[in-house]
């Protein structure tokens, strides 16, 4: 998704279609609303990439729950001094 390239459907900026998602929005730009292609150009690189952005915040917005993406937990001072005593 860093590249700007998108791959997955997308949903129709017209009216009647709003909200339906189509693997080829430009064919059914072009074939049910007969946009140019220059109009399809610029309405699907809007449209690609406010999903990558929608995906991306959706990733930010996930809590991990991997034992490896937690911080080590900190240690107290009193553990930190208990811990030099042991091991000198």
């Amino acid at each position: 998704m860093a590249s700007g390239r998108y791959a997955g459907p997308l949903g129709c900026p017209a009216r009647p279609c709003h909200g339906r998602k189509y693997i080829r929005l430009d064919r059914h730009l072009k074939a049910l609303h007969d946009i140019t292609k220059e109009d399809i150009k610029l309405f699907l690189e809007e449209l690609r990439r406010k999903e990558i952005a929608s995906q991306l915040s959706a990733i930010r917005g996930k809590k991990t729950t991997s034992r490896f993406r937690q911080p080590a937990p900190r240690l107290k001072e009193a553990q930190k001094k208990t811990l030099v005593c042991k091991s000198t």
